[in-house]
């Protein structure tokens, strides 16, 4: 149902408050926080009785999401060389979150962080003790040190960006070659171009949705749960596929089919399957070039995120989570493509505007959002939207099909018979 609506999700946000993306702030203590802290005095007492004994016990502190989101941090790569040593950590106060690149002090407990508690009858209780593994410190610093670099990630995103397309390219060729002028496909279905909703519009934009569904859409649906599914494995699966900007470079593959939750899922493949096959068919109903595009925009967003990191845009260490980018990717598509086709949002009830109108609406929203959000908050999130939606705009408006793609997947041809002419 492309031309009723559309409902986007994020891909990146705050744990435990919003679900599409953990964030995670880098716990790291001073040398003197991590020292074991004066346990406090227990007042007088002459003889103990039942009624005012107070045992001493190590309260466990429960792990929240976003504890749990860093111990994800340690089962990701395994190069780290320094000794698992587990410092047990008290802190009497709140504890400051500070970042190893000079970030401000957050107002801000950490999660399971210790905190001193008294009784009703006057006994103090021993702090709350946490263990910190300097294995996990040193992980985080060395992804720190990491996502400020740019060059070698540029030189890896070239190369992944070329291998991805040359490899897309020459299945396509394998597949044959669709038409170059999108003559074989069916004419899209013309909605009421009206700018309320109305049941006329609802019943043929959902007839419409279903004729223009293709197999690309339903295998991106089938493999996102599949994955999601794998988040009930014993075996830490899903876990390694979520990117970390500063870690391994390979997750910028396979993060776009994580999501964090089933509403989570529920809104990207709405939003997906609302806005993909109209792309589908901008692209001569080549689905290929399809994968192609949408593979190649988180790769891009990851790189890009360099930056964020570098110029001290944000002092967060994200994960990222979901199919966000991809999906505005397609929709910046679509906003060029169809840019006078009227859209429903859901969230806006009856409106409906035109694509065009959409985008430039999303675009100021984003754009605020990343201003009022702070450097330990939500910025890189904005910052790939907003970066996914130019380059779903820029590459149907410099028709990068007919630049890029058609004469690749013509070179390959050619090469292949040369090479099959030789080989006779």
């Amino acid at each position: 149902m492309p031309r009723v609506g559309a409902q986007f999700c994020r891909l990146q946000c705050i744990l435990p408050h919003q679900h599409a993306v953990f964030t995670l702030h880098a716990r790291l203590r001073s040398g003197s926080a991590r020292s074991l802290a004066p346990k406090p005095t227990a007042p007088a007492r002459k003889h103990p009785t039942p009624d005012n004994t107070t045992m001493q016990r190590k309260i466990r502190p429960k792990i929240d999401s976003a504890r749990k989101a860093s111990l994800v941090l340690n089962s990701l790569r395994k190069s780290v060389q320094s000794p698992d040593v587990k410092t047990n950590v008290q802190s009497p106060t709140r504890s400051p979150v500070f970042d190893p690149l000079n970030s401000p002090i957050q107002d801000e407990e950490p999660a399971g962080s210790g905190s001193i508690k008294q009784s009703e009858k006057g006994q103090v209780e021993e702090p709350e003790t946490i263990e910190i593994s300097e294995k996990e410190l040193a992980i985080q610093m060395r992804i720190a040190e990491r996502r400020r670099k740019v060059l070698w990630p540029g030189i890896w995103t070239l190369f992944a960006l070329a291998g991805t397309y040359g490899t897309l390219a020459y299945l396509d060729v394998k597949n044959g070659i669709p038409s170059s002028d999108g003559s074989h496909l069916p004419e899209r279905a013309q909605l009421p171009q009206t700018w309320y909703l109305t049941p006329t519009v609802i019943r043929e934009g959902i007839v419409a949705g279903w004729r223009e569904l293709d197999s690309l859409t339903i295998g991106i649906v089938v493999a996102s749960v599949a994955i999601h599914l794998l988040k009930r494995s014993p075996l830490p699966i899903w876990e390694k596929l979520i990117h970390v900007t500063g870690e391994a470079k390979w997750t910028a593959f396979t993060y776009p089919l994580l999501n964090s939750n089933w509403t989570h899922l529920a809104l990207n493949m709405a939003a997906l399957v609302w806005l993909l096959p109209g792309v589908v068919h901008y692209f001569d109903g080549d689905l290929f070039h399809t994968s192609a595009f949408l593979v190649s925009v988180p790769l891009i967003t990851s790189y890009l995120t360099h930056f964020a990191y570098r110029f001290n845009m944000t002092q967060a260490l994200v994960l990222n989570v979901g199919a966000s980018g991809a999906i505005f990717a397609a929709f910046g598509v679509y906003c060029i493509a169809y840019a006078k086709e009227k859209l429903w949002v859901p969230t806006l009830f009856v409106l409906r505007l035109d694509a065009r109108e959409w985008g430039l609406m999303f675009v100021l929203y984003q754009a605020y959002n990343m201003m009022q959000a702070s450097k330990s908050g939500n910025r890189p999130a904005f910052l790939v939207h907003l970066i996914s939606f130019a380059l779903g705009m820029a590459y149907a408006h410099f028709n990068l099909k007919h630049h890029l793609w058609i004469p690749l997947v013509s070179e390959i041809s050619s090469t292949q018979k040369s090479s099959n002419e030789t080989e006779k």
